[in-house]
């Protein structure tokens, strides 16, 4: 940015000196010879000014590109957002379902799984809501049958998870 003001007041100095000698030597017989060097003079130093103006822009490299993109560099996070995302995603959508059949739920969680072909999978939705069957039925013809849905509520399950 300092080159390009320098530039530019280099040319109106430029200019002015032509103007001032111009207007210095308009009734001498060195007028025209006066006006081609400074002309000269004035192509020249727009010359190099634009040549050293040009030169000193830097486009940005890939390596900025790559900085950005070593943040996703390690696999394992990107599947972990991809995972959170899609998880949050699939819960909001069975939460409006339930919604809008009129089940009332107090949680919905879901466990998604990602192939090393990066292909996602469903595997299992917990839910717990007072009519645990309809809400299980909504579940599965949303998400098909193999979809594993389990009960929040179930008191059994609960206690093996704690035993």
């Amino acid at each position: 940015m300092e080159e390009i003001k320098t530039a530019v007041k280099t040319v109106c100095i430029l200019t002015v000196s032509i103007c001032m000698t111009e207007y210095l030597t308009s009734w001498t017989r060195l007028k025209n010879q006066m006006k081609y060097i400074l002309n000269g003079i004035f192509i020249l130093i727009f010359t190099v000014l634009v040549i050293n103006t040009v030169s000193s822009v830097q486009l940005p490299s890939l390596e900025d590109y790559a900085e950005i993109q070593s943040t996703y560099d390690s696999n394992e996070l990107y599947i972990s957002e991809i995972k959170a995302q899609t998880e949050a995603n699939i819960t909001l959508v069975l939460q409006q379902q339930l919604d809008s059949y009129g089940i009332k739920y107090e949680n919905i969680e879901t466990t998604v799984n990602i192939s090393e072909t990066n292909s996602i999978s469903i595997s299992k939705v917990t839910v717990t809501a007072e009519d645990y069957k309809s809400a299980e039925r909504i579940i599965k013809n949303s998400l098909g049958e193999e979809t594993e849905v389990i009960n929040g509520d179930n008191k059994d399950i609960q206690r093996a998870e704690q035993g």
